[in-house]
């Protein structure tokens, strides 16, 4: 079986890093998972690959616009394309449940939903070959961002990351930055930040830094502007889930 071939989205930026991994699936049923940004380096690199056969499918794993905005785009290279996902919003040829088997390339993935970092998210679980595409639930080259008020979730994040956890990958394909060769650990360090975050954010509640500016003050001090929107959404989702936690 052919390996996942990585595809840059060619859309660099302060989230997106060096660009959005999208992963091709060659096979009897050529399949993508994320549909990038519509950047047509990304398009060539796609069609070349293919080398002149139809794109079966893409799986979108969130309706993010670096991850889902390149689908009018995509479809208009290949109009035979089955665009599936959780994500109604993303417009696709069917809507993905939980569990859910799809053939991509040679390959049965099977639907895992993993929602917190978007409300739509779900990653693709190659149950023969141990592997996980994670989309954004996990990064090996900075954190994830929990938008509250946008569809993220703190509490439903961290829970997410139990259900990949028990799921013994050997392999995380990541929506960004390099492939996770040790899964377990990456996805209990990603746990363990988010908590001593909340740490952080609590003693600073305790000690009178009540608004979201104080705290980013606090404990982003030296926070590149470009960053700044995430960090405070991520703020607000971790106070969000302290309100949570405090009434039960």
């Amino acid at each position: 079986m052919p390996p996942p071939v990585l595809l840059s989205a060619a859309n660099p930026g302060p989230y997106t890093g060096d660009g959005n991994n999208t992963w091709f699936l060659d096979g009897a049923e050529p399949a993508l998972i994320d549909a990038g940004t519509g950047e047509p380096a990304h398009l060539e690199a796609l069609a070349e690959v293919l080398d002149g056969r139809p794109l079966a499918r893409v799986l979108v794993t969130h309706d993010h616009p670096d991850h889902a905005s390149g689908i009018p785009a995509i479809r208009d290279c290949w109009p035979d394309v089955e665009v599936l996902a959780v994500a109604a919003s993303c417009r696709p040829s069917r809507t993905l449940i939980d569990r859910e088997r799809i053939l991509a390339g040679d390959r049965v993935l099977h639907v895992v939903y993993t929602p917190g970092h978007a409300v739509d998210h779900a990653c693709f679980w190659d149950e023969g070959t141990h592997e996980l595409y994670a989309g954004d639930m996990v990064r090996l080259d900075g954190s994830v961002l929990i938008p509250a008020g946008r569809g993220g979730h703190l509490r439903t994040y961290l829970a997410s990351l139990d259900v990949m956890a028990a799921l013994g990958a050997r392999r995380l394909y990541p929506g960004h930055g390099p492939i996770v060769e040790d899964p377990a650990a990456v996805i209990g360090r990603t746990r363990d930040h988010r908590l001593a975050r909340e740490v952080q954010i609590a003693a600073c509640l305790a000690s009178g830094l009540v608004t979201v500016e104080a705290i980013l003050g606090h404990i982003y001090p030296d926070l590149p502007p470009a960053l700044e929107a995430a960090a405070r959404l991520t703020v607000e989702a971790h106070l969000e889930k302290l309100r949570e936690d405090a009434v039960g």
